[in-house]
């Protein structure tokens, strides 16, 4: 499938790009090239709206990891810039040329001290009012409202805790710091694997993933029952 996954130069994107490309044509969409994938990048704004619409024209799936820059001036301006608005415009583009797969990189963070409770289920109502986590439920929300209107469309919001990098991931299992909040690269790949082969959902749902083994911080039955997936710790 061709497969346009924006912010391809970024911490999340180079995760993936392993597990994604070795199934899938990806292209990607940012403002700088990738590293490795200069000719297979997009270089564009993500609040540019016919930018957007030209990236997506042609593919079968999207995948929204773009995320605004931390610790910058305007912080506060590009977040609601990035997680809102680019969301929305990444849905109409997407409806307009017959792309009715997009998956939304959200996060944990919707919640307020996201890991110092238990999350029994996805549809507890996000808490946080820190502009990051407030932003990525809002992106979550645009989500929501955008496939009550578009019943074709299918959108997974997938609620990452802490990616890691196979080689951080591996540093932090040979110095045994590995956490149950905080997710491997492997686990990571397949569940985005996993949303881009959910031929037959349609409208929004958000999932929780962590490698989070012996359930301490999140239930993890919906992404199970859903997409068929586990954490390995890999």
């Amino acid at each position: 499938m061709n497969v346009l996954i924006t912010g391809g130069a970024g911490h999340v994107a180079t995760i993936l790009r392993p597990y994604l490309e070795a199934e899938h044509n990806c292209t990607y969409f940012d403002v700088k090239p990738v590293k490795g994938a200069e000719a297979q990048t997009i270089i564009g704004d993500i609040t540019d709206a016919d930018a957007v619409s030209r990236a997506i024209k042609g593919c079968g799936a999207v995948i929204q990891l773009v995320m605004a820059p931390l610790r910058t001036p305007n912080y506060d301006e590009l977040a609601y810039d990035i997680h809102v608005k680019s969301m929305h415009l990444v849905l109409k583009a997407a409806v307009e040329h017959g792309v009715y797969r997009v998956i939304y990189a959200s996060s944990m963070s919707v919640y307020k001290n996201c890991g110092g409770y238990f999350h029994e289920t996805e549809d507890e109502t996000p808490t946080e009012d820190d502009i990051y986590g407030f932003t990525k439920r809002l992106g979550e929300d645009v989500c929501r409202v955008y496939t009550l209107s578009q019943p074709e469309l299918s959108v997974l919001a997938i609620r990452m805790v802490l990616p890691q990098s196979a080689e951080r991931w591996a540093e932090l299992k040979a110095s045994g710091k590995t956490t149950n909040f905080m997710t491997a690269p492997g686990d990571l790949g397949r569940l985005y694997l996993a949303g881009l082969a959910l031929t037959n959902h349609r409208g929004f749902d958000a999932v929780h993933a962590c490698t989070d083994f012996d359930r301490e911080h999140l239930n993890l039955a919906k992404a199970k029952r859903l997409l068929g997936w586990e954490p390995r710790g890999e």
